[in-house]
């Protein structure tokens, strides 16, 4: 009689469930990919010369899932989890002998809802947030804990502003621990082309920065995209950003431009594009003439920034944009066999920090403008399936210093100084539903 009741009470608790569960439409979306990469001479250095082992063949997986939960048209929870990137045998990652680590992470965990008898979409929570861009954000395209609202003004024009909360290191021992962002983004539509004005502006509290007083940042920016002379596209972004700190040395402010073309035809698209960002002076004591970043992504290729399809395949030069000039030709949606395309990138940058700030005590890899690199890719996207595909991405990047260039000691980098070059072949499938 006992195992009956317990058997009838576990019943009741199930039907209770799915009675809950028919109020809310639950909505499953992803992106899972699995990778195998050969790398080589990433720091453009080989082993014997930097004193660094390099694993020249890792194999990668990362799962993605979001799920959203959908009571009406006006109001959803969105929860994203994330598996990896795990690298296959590393320990803590879940894709060692036994697989049975804690390595479930929260990705996106908010509410969106729209305020009663009005347009105003408010989303709070752990979600993405980007400022506009059209190569990859040079200032932030990150997930965070935030609070959006949206709201259209008029058919052409609408209004989001966001406040983030990025860091609060511990709030009972620090008064002044806070990394605070707040923005307001004001995107404007009309036949031909669209514009995407922002502000953002950050408070820094001491104890993150290392000051001694609180430090305040400020970024001013556009992104434009002009589609009245199709098949030709002009996409541009124009960001300036500022950080004013306590101490000299950690103050910073610089300009970010950049600038592609792209001429849709049937079997192609070619694309130039242009990138320029202030670096470094000869003076090393005011403070850094670089643009200022949170968590920047910028996406202008696939190996010395950020645009590879998979991780741990790409940034050689990190993925800020800073401290560079940069000219590059693509060939996008090549496809010469059905539901094969390939695109290739050729691209040559330049550094635009003043050869002194090496010499006056500045990082001696910094890219001066007696430095160079050059990127070559070809990659490959077959589509074998709607959701499922295989990629292929091949990369190959040269480092130019120039051996001249001398450190505070006096030292000259030397003649093989960073003269090994870079590459990468990535085999992987990527499923996304």
């Amino acid at each position: 009689m006992k195992k009956l009741s317990v058997l009838a009470l576990v019943a009741a608790f199930i039907l209770s469930t799915v009675a809950m569960a028919s109020a809310v439409e639950l909505k499953a979306r992803g992106s899972w990919r699995v990778h195998a990469n050969w790398t080589d001479n990433y720091d453009f250095q080989k082993t014997k010369d930097d004193n660094k082992s390099e694993d020249d063949f890792n194999v990668y997986q990362r799962a993605r899932v979001w799920f959203d939960f959908v009571a009406n048209e006006n109001v959803k929870a969105v929860l994203g989890l994330e598996i990896g990137d795990s690298r296959w045998g590393e320990r803590g990652k879940g894709a060692d002998l036994g697989a049975d680590d804690k390595v479930i992470e929260v990705k996106h965990a908010y509410l969106d809802f729209k305020v009663p008898n009005t347009d105003i979409d408010v989303k709070a929570g752990v979600q993405g947030i980007a400022l506009p861009n059209s190569l990859g954000s040079a200032i932030l395209d990150d997930d965070v804990a935030a609070l959006v609202l949206s709201a259209p003004i008029n058919d052409m024009v609408s209004l989001t502003a966001g406040w983030a909360r990025a860091f609060d290191l511990s709030p009972a021992d620090y008064a002044h621990d806070e990394y605070d962002v707040a923005f307001l983004i004001t995107p404007i539509k009309a036949e031909g082309f669209a514009l995407k004005p922002f502000f953002a502006y950050a408070w820094i509290g001491k104890d993150i920065i290392g000051d001694t007083k609180d430090a305040h940042a400020w970024w001013a920016g556009v992104n434009a995209k002009v589609t009245m002379f199709d098949p030709i596209v002009v996409l541009a972004d124009l960001n300036y950003g500022k950080l004013d700190a306590d101490e000299d040395n950690n103050d910073r402010a610089g300009w970010f431009f950049d600038l592609a073309v792209d001429y849709k035809m049937d079997m192609v698209t070619p694309e130039v594009f242009f990138i320029y960002s202030t670096g470094e002076d000869d003076d090393i004591n005011d403070g850094s003439e670089r643009m200022p970043s949170i968590t920047p992504d910028v996406t202008a290729t696939p190996f010395v920034f950020g645009g590879s399809s998979f991780a741990n395949g790409d940034s050689l030069l990190g993925t800020d944009g800073t401290g560079l000039a940069a000219v590059g030709l693509k060939l996008k949606d090549m496809s010469f066999i059905e539901n094969v395309k390939h695109t290739f990138v050729l691209m040559y940058a330049r550094g635009t920090s003043d050869e002194d700030f090496v010499k006056k005590g500045g990082d001696i890899d910094t890219l001066t403008t007696k430095d160079s690199v050059w990127e070559v890719d070809f990659n490959t996207k077959y589509q074998m399936y709607e959701n499922l595909a295989a990629i292929v991405e091949l990369g190959y990047a040269k480092a130019n210093y120039d051996e001249d260039v001398k450190n505070q000691k006096g030292n000259k980098r030397g003649s093989d100084y960073k003269d090994e070059a870079a590459w990468k072949a990535i085999v992987g499938v990527k499923y996304d539903f």
